[in-house]
Order: structure tokens, then C-alpha cells, then sequence
């Protein structure tokens, strides 16, 4: 009688694991890139941005940027189905990103896709200097942060830095 039970106890474990396999790999009528962004408001040739693409399965994910495989990818996705890559346009123009894979054997694929102008190298901002001479509109750097001039100025004092001179500069 003993045997039995026990029998009957692995039969509904067997059973019950069965039911929750099934319901761990279902999948959607969709499963391809629901969401594709590029890091950044404007983009620039030889500078790296971060591309996130959330798909609803988790499986592969290839970028491609004017008909080229993306450095680095395919990808796979982490635990919540998001797939990272980098991308660094090395040419200007209008670069076309697809964002194809995020499905399963069964399931076709629908790619996903967005349109980033990239431009010439992004402008460089001068380094705020001792002994510098500022008109009205300026912008420097001064140690990472960027600062707008608000008045014409020399910069005589080594404590005439932008932090220092709220009259002199604006934090952007």
C-alpha cells in the first residue's frame, strides 16, 4: 500500500513539472523586437552608442546598419529579454538600424527598424584656461562639467574657475 502511494505522488509531480514546462515555453503570436532606441539626441560619426531592443522571447538578436552586421552582434538578450549592443557610425548620413531575431524555431521574422542621421565629428568644447580672455556666450569645460560665459572676462586669478564664479559662468 505504501508503494502505491508513492506512485501515485511521483505520477502528479511527473504530471505537474509536464504542465509547468508547457507554460514556460509558450509563446506569443509576436515574438520579435517590440522596441529598438538608440542612446543620444544627436549622433556622430565615430562616436559609440548604446542600442537597446526589447524583444518577447529570448533568443538572438541581430543589428544591421545600412545592410552590415553591427559589430558585436548577434547578441543575446539578458533574463528580461533586452538585447545591448554598441554602435559606432563611421560614416555620415542617414543610417537605417534593423534589429532582426527575438524569436523562436517557430516563428517568423517581423525586423524592426529606425532612421539615425549621423553627422561630422561632434564639435569640441575648449577647456576653461588661467590667463583666458571669455566673451558673453562662451562655453567651456572645466573638469567634465560644461559652463556658458555671462560676463566678458579675463580669467586672471587660478580661483576664477567656473565653479568658483557664479557672476562670470553658468553650469549648462
Amino acid at each position: 500500500m505504501k508503494t502505491s502511494h508513492l506512485r501515485r505522488i511521483s505520477v502528479g509531480v511527473i504530471g505537474a513539472s509536464a504542465v509547468a514546462v508547457a507554460a514556460l515555453t509558450a509563446t506569443s503570436a509576436q515574438a520579435n523586437p517590440i522596441t529598438m532606441t538608440v542612446s543620444g539626441t544627436e549622433h556622430y560619426v565615430n562616436s559609440t552608442y548604446t542600442l537597446t531592443i526589447q524583444c518577447d522571447v529570448r533568443s538572438t538578436v541581430a543589428v544591421i546598419d545600412n545592410g552590415e552586421v553591427v559589430s558585436g552582434t548577434p547578441t543575446p538578450p539578458d533574463a528580461n529579454n533586452v538585447a545591448v549592443a554598441q554602435w559606432t557610425p563611421t560614416t555620415t548620413g542617414v543610417h537605417t538600424l534593423v534589429a532582426e531575431g527575438c524569436m523562436d524555431s517557430t516563428q517568423t521574422n517581423t525586423p524592426i527598424q529606425i532612421t539615425v542621421t549621423v553627422m561630422d565629428a561632434a564639435p569640441v568644447t575648449p577647456t576653461w584656461q588661467l590667463n583666458g580672455t571669455y566673451k558673453v556666450g562662451d562655453v567651456v569645460t572645466y573638469e567634465g562639467a560644461k559652463y556658458q560665459c555671462r560676463q566678458a572676462h579675463t580669467a586672471y586669478a587660478p580661483n576664477w574657475t567656473p565653479p568658483n564664479t557664479p557672476a562670470l559662468w553658468q553650469r549648462l
